[in-house]
Parts: C-alpha cells; structure tokens; sequence
C-alpha cells in the first residue's frame, strides 16, 4: 500500500521530488515482493484465554482461527493452526511437551480432537514469478530515467508508471487464482490431483504416507480393494516467500501419519463422557423449552456421572469448558451450574465464551442462564424455521 501512495504523490507533485518518490516506490515494491521467508525460530510464546500472542508477530485471536490439529513431530508436539488472513500457510507451533500443548489449545478452545481445516499450499501462485520479475524491472527503471535527457523522462516515467498498475493487477489475480493446497480434514483429506481440482480420501482408507524429494506418497485403498498411490508434489523453497519449506512439507507429513494413526485405532484412548453428553444433549426436534425442562430434572451430586441423569459438580465444569463437546451440551452443563454455582458461573463463563468461534454456539450457552439470550435464541430459532433456506432445523449440533 506504500507503493501507490508514493507513486501518486509523485504523479502529483512531479518535478526532482516526484522522481525520487516515484524511485522509492518502485524500490518498495521490489522490497515487498522479494523479501525473503522467514527461518523457524525458536521464542518464548504467551497466551491468555482467547488469545496467543507471538513476539513481534502481533496476536493470535480464537475467533480468527478457522482450524487446528496436532501431531507428534521430532521428539515435540507440534500445533498446526490455520487462520482466517493466511488460509494456505499454518502458523506452527512446536512444543516440547505434551502438558504446554494442552495449555495452547485450553486457552485458544481447541479440544482433543481439532477442529475446522488446515490448509498447506503445494507450490507457489502462478503469478508470482511474474510478479517478483516485474518488480525486478521497475527499479533499474527508475535508476535509467535520472540519466535520461530530460524530454525523455517523463515518458520513462510513465512506462513505470504502468508497469506498477501491471504489478498491482498481478497482485490481485492471486485471488482470481490462488494457490493449489492439500487440505486436512477432521474425516480425510484433499489430495491436489489435477491443476485446480483435489480429492478427498478418508484417513481410514490411507495405509501409509512416505516423503520423496517431490514431496509426499500417499497410499490409498479404494471401496472395491484395490490401492492406489497418490503423488502429492511440493515445489518448495527456502526463499521464495510465497511456496512451502521443506519443514512444512515435513510437519504435513507428521500429521498425516497422526491422522491415519487415530483412523486405525493406533492412538492413545481419547477422553470423553460421551454418555452423559448423549443424555444432556438436546434431541432432534425437542423445543427449545422442552429441552431446557428436561435438563433441569438432572440431579447434581456425588463425584462422578453415577447414572445418566446425575452429574457431579466438577464433570459438569469440564464438560462447558471441553471444547469437544457440542455447543448444547455445553449450554446444558451452564444451566446445571447455574443452579449450585450461579456467582461462579458468571465469571467462568465469560472466559469460556472468549474460546467460543460460533456466534450461535455464544448465544447458545449464554441462554441457558440469562433470561434475555434466551429470548434472542428463541427469535433466532423462529426466524430458522421460517427460513429453512438459510440453516433451518434443529440447532447446532
């Protein structure tokens, strides 16, 4: 955004200062487009509840996270997080135990089992060699035109001139055609086939996963039995800032083989208490007062989930702050505590909904213990069911 704002500035003021501006727009431009990536590094991270701040990367916010998983990585635990403004390169965290991990994600609403999708560009844009070249030629434009005759000049001046506008019609083409990405999926994932097109396969259908110098093997069975492997290539760099590193083609490949792992029942036992969830949870087409009387005939008690309809204090304090339960489990266990923890609650909550992505999901567990987001969630509901076009039925499951 420098770089127009100069060139205009020099379009208007014209003259000795106008040339220099426009120089230095030009050279702004060659900056931004051939600065080179930035090597991992290692750096002390913090966090609070909703947010991950990053020494001189600025901050991390919950809800500007779109998904998350983890895997193990090179004797760590690595945190693949992918986020709304760089939707095909992660953030990737390591850490070196599994204890700081659970911190990050409790604090950012990342359950056990991620969430959303991640995706890892297998190459550069097409237009972005283009773009580094024309950057290349628009500074030794402007070097030319101060030892140009002076009639000559502005018309030197006006060929970078254009050149700069072909720069920023380059820039914008990203968008028209983004880069190509491989996709990991809570289910499966997007293996890039073709140009633009990619296909889903299942976890459980993966047997194996290998890295070559092209980038990644991927061995996969079809409905019918029979397998297939499928080439997965990376052009990568090390300078290049718009291609993948060859550590982020290692880091997928880490995840992959966790994912496959999970698939085949070769991970450790996941937490759960998904019989209690089950029973809490509100049923297809139960209204919304219908489920909320329901959950109020649930004793509270004892220390653990002694039947289906008894709940302890502490399960039911894990079970809103677990970020894999569903968003009306969650509601249910604030409505329980609300009843033996109301002052509590209060302040808990509000730390709870920092971690909370879905404005719905928010408003959801809020109403279970305030009169006035119960009114708002029942309007949402009526207006659903009036447009069933725009995600009518039952809610939030």
């Amino acid at each position: 955004m420098v770089a127009p704002a100069l060139l205009l500035a020099a379009v208007l003021l014209g003259g000795t200062v106008g040339a220099v501006l426009g120089l230095t727009a030009w050279f702004a431009l060659l900056a931004y487009d051939a600065r080179p990536q930035r090597k991992p590094r290692k750096m002390r991270v913090f966090y609070k509840l909703g947010q991950l701040v990053i020494p001189g990367r600025g901050k991390l916010r919950a809800h500007d996270i779109i998904g998350a998983t983890t895997a193990r990585h090179d004797g760590r635990v690595s945190l693949m997080l992918a986020h709304k403004k760089r939707r095909n390169r992660p953030v990737i965290l390591d850490f070196d135990d599994e204890a700081a991990l659970i911190a990050f994600c409790r604090a950012l609403g990342i359950g056990h089992h991620g969430f959303g999708w991640v995706d890892m560009a297998v190459a550069a844009p097409p237009n972005t060699a283009l773009r580094i070249g024309l950057a290349a030629l628009l500074a030794p434009v402007g070097l030319i035109a101060f030892a140009l005759p002076r009639d000559l000049t502005p018309l030197l001046g006006m060929l970078g001139s254009v050149g700069v506008f072909v720069w920023l019609a380059f820039l914008l083409s990203t968008w028209k055609y983004p880069a190509q990405v491989l996709r990991l999926t809570n289910g499966g994932a997007f293996l890039p086939n073709g140009k633009w097109s990619s296909g889903f396969v299942g976890f459980d259908r993966i047997d194996d996963v290998k890295r070559n110098r092209e980038g990644l093997l991927v061995m996969s069975r079809a409905p019918d039995g029979s397998t297939a492997t499928v080439p997965v290539t990376f052009r990568t760099s090390s300078w290049n800032r718009f291609a993948p590193t060859p550590e982020e083609v290692a880091h997928v490949e880490s995840q992959l083989r966790a994912a496959i792992d999970r698939a085949h029942g070769n991970a450790a036992p996941e937490r759960g208490r998904e019989a209690f969830a089950t029973v809490i949870d509100r049923a297809p087409g139960e209204s919304l007062r219908e489920w909320l009387a329901r959950v109020d005939t649930i004793a509270i008690g004892g220390s653990g989930y002694r039947s289906s309809a008894t709940a302890s204090r502490d399960e039911l304090w894990s079970l809103l702050e677990d970020a894999d339960a569903s968003p009306n489990a969650r509601a249910a266990a604030a409505r329980l505590l609300s009843r033996v923890a109301p002052d509590e609650l209060r302040v808990r909550v509000a730390d709870v909904l920092l971690t909370v992505r879905d404005e719905r999901a928010r408003v959801r567990i809020a109403s279970t213990f305030d009169e006035d987001a119960l009114a708002q969630e029942e309007q949402l509901e009526r207006l659903e069911q009036l447009k069933p076009g725009l995600g009518g039925g039952p809610l939030l499951k």
